[in-house]
């Protein structure tokens, strides 16, 4: 290669590295000043598709109580039919599912004919050619996955792959300081629900209403609609039913016995259950839940 080509490629190459530390800086910036995941996501996304050239770019996580991968945040002409777009985790289908699972970027170039990635590759639109999809590492365990689509085959180099996989990096940092925002928010809140329970208690004589705000309170703090408050009874040695939301008519007041369902089970064992695959707990579960 002659010394003005060489010149030329190391001026592009030194415009590139001068490009994405700019866009890293952008990406820190808006880090320091912003705590809303999504508006962070979303900054991350739109410098990252300025610098790698695709039609389509997404961010998707992994919902664990739907079993589920979902698209939070997405770049492109198809952008919001996108945002509804999920992949089933059980079923082991999508390019970025098997990133989710393999801990591995992919780097495809051709979807329709490159195997093994023709038979996982899940269609959201007719015509992408290649895709690069990279993992969101929070030390060995992934967080979500960085994805990029091309209608072009072999759109995407190493060279984009190295820059996502940093950009994949900074989501980590967007995604587990928000999260940490949250969770001090979410403690803020459970303290002043428990200040105003305890208010109620005190100047309350009745039982019932006491255990219905309880109830109230818990189901605003874990942001559900259906939920039930069961006291021990010692007389029957069962469980009986003293509050209530959005159960049956026919269910309201039911008994139960301490070797039925997962409530059972619970008072049974004095453990704490948080079931995110119910089909597990299936054999222990109850005609209420």
């Amino acid at each position: 290669m002659e010394p003005h080509s060489l010149q030329h490629a190391f001026d592009c190459l030194i415009r590139r590295r001068l490009h994405e530390l700019e866009i890293l800086q952008n990406i820190d910036r808006e880090l320091n000043r912003n705590l809303d995941l999504d508006a962070v996501l979303h900054t991350i996304l739109k410098l990252g598709h300025e610098r790698v050239p695709a039609e389509e770019a997404s961010i998707l996580l992994p919902n664990y109580q739907t079993q589920t991968l979902e698209v939070v945040v997405a770049v492109g002409p198809h952008a919001e039919s996108r945002r509804s777009f999920v992949i089933p985790l059980l079923e082991g289908k999508g390019i970025t599912c098997w990133v989710l699972q393999h801990k591995q970027p992919v780097r495809v170039d051709d979807i329709c004919h490159e195997r093994p990635w023709q038979g996982l590759f899940i269609p959201a639109l007719t015509d992408i050619a290649s895709e690069l999809a990279v993992p969101l590492l929070d030390g060995d365990e992934v967080i979500g996955v960085l994805n990029f689509e091309s209608t072009k085959e072999c759109a995407f180099g190493q060279e984009d792959e190295l820059f996502l996989t940093t950009l994949a990096g900074q989501a980590v940092l967007a995604i587990k300081k928000a999260q940490a925002y949250e969770r001090e928010k979410r403690f803020a809140a459970e303290g002043q629900v428990l200040n105003e329970i305890s208010k109620e208690i005190i100047s309350h004589l009745n039982p019932a209403y006491v255990l219905d705000l309880i109830l109230e309170k818990a189901l605003e703090l874990t942001r559900s609609t259906r939920g039930i408050l069961m006291l021990y009874d010692p007389e029957q040695n069962d469980l009986r039913m003293v509050a209530e939301r959005g159960v049956s008519e026919d269910k309201k007041g039911l008994r139960i016995s301490l070797a039925q369902g997962i409530i059972g089970h619970v008072a049974r064992t004095k453990q704490v259950l948080n079931i995110k695959a119910s089909t597990q707990y299936r054999p222990i579960a109850s005609t209420l839940e």
